[in-house]
């Protein structure tokens, strides 16, 4: 099993129904979708 990391940043929720389904929401309410492309994630 993997352990967490702390990383940068500033989502203030994150929800997860699997690995690729992974939404986040910033303090300014703007939404994120993790797309799986290594690239730009976000």
């Amino acid at each position: 099993m993997a352990d967490w990391v702390k990383v940068a940043g500033g989502l203030s929720a994150i929800s997860v129904g699997s690995r690729t389904t992974v939404w986040g929401v910033n303090a300014a309410s703007a939404i994120y979708r993790y797309t799986n492309y290594d690239a730009n994630p976000w």
